[in-house]
């Protein structure tokens, strides 16, 4: 029976993910497979005195997007020293990594790393281009259209290795589903600007380790982990608007649409 449940969960998760209209590692979450998440990318970073792990989006054949505290530490201004991004498989077989050759941290978090965290966003630039496939596709933006109010309320899905319930790191894609704040609500919490939240339920949320990783809705990014309270008991989690910074993406990203 137990085996039949998690089925019925994993099967639900799917339907939510592909249905569902205009998701630091993710704490009771599902196991899923990396082929429904095809443009879910795994970033390895290495500085001067630790490593580290974060999640990314395909956004092109060419380009990732992910959080730029994961690429240039918040407080110490410290940048990454080298990045090797992986797509289309879990931790354990580390197939189909790429180099990174260049990268864009906004503008806006540079001038401020040193204090509170703004424009948590930055473009990865992959070495070679990336053929797509079953297991590997790029990740949709926003149409210009859509409005934030038009997302509040709505179902979302959040995928990553970060930590789970338990605090340990997992080998295997996880997601959540989570639903997006009201504008109102994400205010009281003190997210503001170019940020938006979720509302937590019974601890299903993103935490450490899922950093700079994607929120979908209906196969279309809206959001990139950035923070917020990492206990099972908090109430929201932040995240990087895309709708924010749509314009700000493709004036530094040449997608056809």
């Amino acid at each position: 029976m137990k085996g039949i449940f998690v089925l019925f969960l994993l099967v639900t998760l799917i339907q939510l993910i592909y249905s569902a209209p205009p998701g630091q590692k993710v704490a009771n979450g599902v196991s899923v497979s990396p082929k429904d998440f095809p443009y879910f990318a795994y970033l390895l970073t290495a500085f001067k005195s630790f490593n580290g792990q974060c999640g990314a989006s395909l956004i092109s054949h060419n380009h990732v997007l992910t959080a730029a505290h994961c690429i240039m530490i918040r407080g110490t201004c410290e940048r990454v020293s080298r990045m090797v991004v992986y797509l289309g498989s879990d931790i354990e077989s580390k197939i189909n990594h790429f180099e990174i050759r260049d990268y864009i941290i906004h503008e806006d978090y540079v001038k401020g790393c040193k204090g509170s965290i703004k424009a948590d966003i930055a473009i990865l630039t992959l070495a070679e281009s990336v053929p797509f496939s079953r297991s590997i596709m790029k990740i949709l933006l926003p149409p210009a259209s859509v409005k934030r109010e038009q997302i509040e309320g709505l179902t979302a899905v959040v995928s990553g290795f970060g930590q789970d319930k338990n605090g340990s790191l997992t080998k295997r894609l996880q997601a959540v589903n989570v639903t997006i704040g009201t504008k109102s609500f994400c205010e009281k919490k003190k997210v503001y600007g170019g940020f938006i939240c979720s509302e937590i339920h019974n601890g299903r949320m993103d935490r450490k380790g899922d950093s700079g990783g994607p929120l979908v809705i209906n196969n279309t990014l809206y959001g990139i982990v950035s923070g917020g309270p990492t206990e099972l008991t908090a109430e929201y989690s932040k995240y990087t608007s895309i709708i924010f910074y749509r314009s700000w993406i493709l004036k530094n990203v040449d997608i056809i649409e």
